[in-house]
């Protein structure tokens, strides 16, 4: 395949990738554009059913005021037509004046049979109808007889006339009608009308929701149904009451006030919820009843608030994006034949300046330099063949070029391109020509390290970095002294040699480098404040090799920075003797549990009632070969920065549970032990995996076994906290808070940490001021309240244990009762169930029961 042909298939394949993603796009486009329209069309149907909504009840209203002014007038006409007394009035003349009143029906109420009951009616088969047995008309209808005011339910009164209204917020269930009583004193009956209207029917069919999206339907293509739902009511059941033999229903308290509700969905009620929230459509793409759907639900602003759901054929919007995506394709494949086309026509006017440019390639490949090529354009290619005529003519003159570029890299080889200082290799070959030269003064080092500056770099950018490194380098130079030589480390590492300076002088200038450097920089119109730390060092004092200056002088920088930075420090011994101990120590760690160096103590913790020993705290210690006994404090510090924590921490709870095992099966069988846990090792992922290999290797019950944290490992991360407690919970072992009161002390997490021991910190219970001891007795009251058992450690005296005592103290742990021993010295006291290291144990505590 020609080049030609490969350009123009390429060049094809490009705009096919970039057709297809803008018809993708367009594709997306329409059909959100065709839901907006829909959206739009069923707000303002949405618009159109809440002002049908309020006319039909105005219409209502005025309906049901024409019925009530039409039965009262029909009541005084039809009492001047009757006799006045009833014995007169016969069935047929109340037919009578019900077919000429235009009515439903006249019923004529007296007394007899001890109450009240038609007597007379137009219809016979309302004879005998009795007051009671309508409970809201037997109360009114005695009054209106005893010729009184009536008082209707809403506390309205009416005289001679009085007709049930119906409730406000009810509507009639079967029948649109209306009946009312009369009497003005000159009968000795009760006329009761009734009529049924048609008007509110005519009303519904003309002006209702119903009607509205019925004649809606027809004009627009899709719509399938609507819903108008009470969000307030939609989860409840509709109550139906019975009111005078006629059945009504609370519209308050129906869901579903206008409409059918055919096409459900699980997301309906949500959506309902949601709308009518936010007060903003909804749409949602569905299925049902196997078919798709587009359901739009809009907030209705009536009162009380509905919600309009409207059911649209989502397989119409389908089908015209189908259609128009058809077109489409149509419209691209023919654009692609004539890109193809033109790119083939195209490759081949752009690759003929190409074959005069390889043929002049070939030229100077033979040695012809100087070969020039015209090809009359001034596009990229003829710029190209310009560039390729002057790479030839500049040939000649490329040896002269070269020796200046040589130069040039030299420079570069020695200097730092982002600060312009010297760079690590200029240092390097100085100070070995310093050292190595005879005669050589005496002279400083300053190493000089950033504080905190990958926090600076990270949070604010490199290009923050790099302007800070040039600014530190800046300060570093204008305040260079004469004889001084200032070079960037790498990174942001600096040192500066000074030379002819004493000690007084060297430190002077330290002090002033601080104060400088500490001023704020400005970088992008903020003003940001950094500082440094310094070590110094001194030629031939602190090393005669480079390595060993250098090295003495970081020593002093960490030694700064140990201090909390912004600081300097010259160089000891002492340092040396710290570093290369900290050195033994990190390399002995690595080899302490190959060759069996650790140990454990253990200190028993005594149940404050019973005077028994319920469980002892395992504690480390590490005997090493050359420095003799290490401190935890120390050791476990440096084990947790290098790392290997893990590793001692395992085996402290093996060593710990396989003991404490042993000694339960030679009689104490509920003894318990504690084994502390750093930071560093609750927070590995294996952590709850570990200890249950541990359980079960060693076949100690989950619930002897206490694990103890500290409030800083409680304060890393509370989400991951709480899950591993509660993975270590679910194994069945306890947890305690260690050292409480010397850290975080956040009584939110207490109640939130799944913990069953709180241990309160030595330094409370030893202090024997009576804020402290106020300190101790309110946090056995708190933990008490939160269910936690409280254990009081570093108990020394019996004063101590009195206090304790008296504030209901659980579990003890000190001097008092028993140091730390190693585990043979325990095994007999165990299993006799004494304490032997303390003459007076029986006066301390109450010791078990032999």
């Amino acid at each position: 395949m020609s080049l030609k042909t490969k350009i123009a298939l390429l060049i094809t394949l490009s705009m096919s990738v970039l057709l297809a993603l803008h018809g993708m796009l367009s594709f997306l486009s329409a059909k959100d554009m065709l839901i907006d329209n829909l959206n739009n069309k069923f707000g303002m149907l949405s618009r159109q059913m809440a002002i049908s909504a309020e006319y039909a009840q105005n219409g209502f209203d005025v309906a049901q005021q024409s019925m009530d002014d039409k039965l009262k007038f029909a009541s005084q006409a039809a009492q001047s037509r009757l006799p006045k007394r009833i014995d007169d009035v016969s069935n047929e003349q109340l037919a009578a004046l019900v077919e000429e009143m235009d009515i439903s029906s006249i019923t004529l109420f007296g007394e007899a049979n001890g109450g009240i009951e038609s007597l007379r009616a137009s219809n016979p088969k309302d004879i005998g109808i009795r007051a009671t047995d309508r409970e809201i008309w037997d109360g009114a209808l005695q009054e209106l007889l005893g010729r009184q005011q009536v008082t209707d339910a809403d506390g309205q009164t009416h005289r001679y006339y009085w007709t049930s209204a119906f409730a406000n917020k009810t509507s009639v269930v079967a029948k649109n009608e209306r009946w009312g009583f009369y009497n003005d004193g000159s009968t000795d009956y009760l006329l009761n009308l009734f009529i049924q209207e048609s008007s509110f029917v005519k009303l519904k069919s003309q002006m209702s929701p119903e009607a509205i999206f019925e004649r809606q339907m027809k004009s627009v293509e899709g719509l399938m149904e609507f819903t108008v739902f009470n969000p307030l009511t939609i989860r409840q059941l509709v109550n139906v009451e019975e009111l005078d033999n006629a059945m009504f229903q609370p519209l308050d308290n129906h869901p579903i006030r206008y409409g059918t509700y055919v096409y459900r969905n699980g997301q309906d009620f949500a959506n309902i919820a949601k709308a009518w929230e936010s007060g903003a459509q909804v749409t949602d793409i569905t299925r049902a009843l196997g078919r798709n759907i587009l359901k739009s639900y809009i907030p209705l602003q009536t009162n009380p608030p509905y919600v309009l759901a409207i059911v649209y054929d989502y397989d119409i919007v389908e089908r015209e994006l189908n259609v128009r995506m058809m077109a489409d394709f149509k419209r691209f494949g023919i654009l692609l034949l004539l890109l193809f086309a033109v790119s083939y026509l195209l490759a081949g006017f752009l690759l003929n300046p190409i074959k005069r440019l390889l043929r002049g390639v070939e030229e100077i490949a033979k040695g012809n330099f100087g070969e020039t090529v015209h090809v009359g354009r001034r596009d990229e290619l003829g710029q190209l063949t310009e560039r390729f005529n002057l790479l030839s003519t500049n040939l000649l003159n490329t040896m002269s070029e070269l020796n200046q570029k040589n130069e040039d890299a030299l420079h570069v080889a020695f200097h730092d391109s982002l600060t312009g200082l010297y760079n690590r290799l200029a240092f390097q070959r100085e100070l070995a020509r310093r050292i190595h030269e005879e005669g050589t003064s005496p002279f400083y080092l300053a190493f000089i390290d950033v504080d905190r500056f990958k926090n600076a770099n990270d949070l604010y950018g490199h290009g923050m970095g790099d302007a800070l490194l040039q600014e530190i380098a800046a300060r570093i130079s204008d305040m260079l002294p004469s004889d001084a030589i200032a070079y960037r480390m790498g990174g942001d590492e600096f040192i500066v040699i000074l030379s002819g300076t004493d000690e007084e002088q060297t430190l002077a200038y330290a002090k002033s480098l601080l104060a400088r450097l500490a001023r704020p920089f400005a970088w992008e119109g903020n003003a940001f404040k950094t500082t440094v730390s310094i070590g110094i060092s001194s030629y031939p004092a602190d090393g005669r090799s480079e390595d060993v200056l250098v090295s003495s002088a970081d020593v002093a920088m960490f030694k700064a920075k140990q201090q909390g930075g912004n600081a300097y420090t010259l160089f000891n011994r002492k340092m040396q003797e710290e570093l290369q101990r900290r050195i033994v120590i990190e390399t002995g760690l690595r080899v302490a549990l190959e060759q069996k160096q650790f140990s454990l103590v253990y200190q028993p913790l005594v149940d404050l009632q019973s005077g028994r020993i319920v469980s002892n705290e395992a504690l480390i210690r590490w005997t090493h070969p050359e420095l003799g006994f290490v401190s935890p404090v120390e050791f476990i510090a440096i084990a947790e920065e290098t790392g290997i924590i893990g590793d001692i921490g395992l085996w402290t709870l093996q060593e710990a549970c396989r003991q404490t095992k042993n000694w339960q099966r030679k009689g104490r069988r509920q003894l318990g032990v504690a084994v502390n846990l750093s930071g560093k090792q609750f927070l590995e992922p294996d952590l709850v995996a570990n200890v249950r290999a541990v359980l079960e290797s060693t076949r100690l019950d989950p619930s002897c076994l206490t694990l103890e944290i500290t409030e800083n490992v409680a304060i890393y991360n509370e989400d991951i906290v709480i899950q591993t407690l509660k993975e270590l919970k679910a194994l069945g072992i306890r947890i305690a808070l260690d050292d409480f009161g010397t850290g975080y002390s956040s009584l939110s997490y207490l109640a939130r940490f799944p913990m069953d021991v709180l241990k309160i910190d030595k330094s409370f219970v030893q202090n024997e001021n009576e804020d402290e001891k106020e300190i101790v007795k309110t946090i056995i009251a708190m933990a008490h309240s939160l269910k936690l058992r409280v254990t009081a450690e570093g108990v020394e005296t019996q004063q101590q244990l009195a206090y304790l005592r008296q504030e209901s103290c659980d579990v003890l742990q000190g001097y008092l009762l028993s140091k730390p021993r190693p585990a043979a010295d325990w095994t007999e006291a165990f299993i006799k169930n004494y304490d032997p290291l303390r003459p007076d144990f029986e006066t301390v505590v109450k010791p078990e029961a032999q």
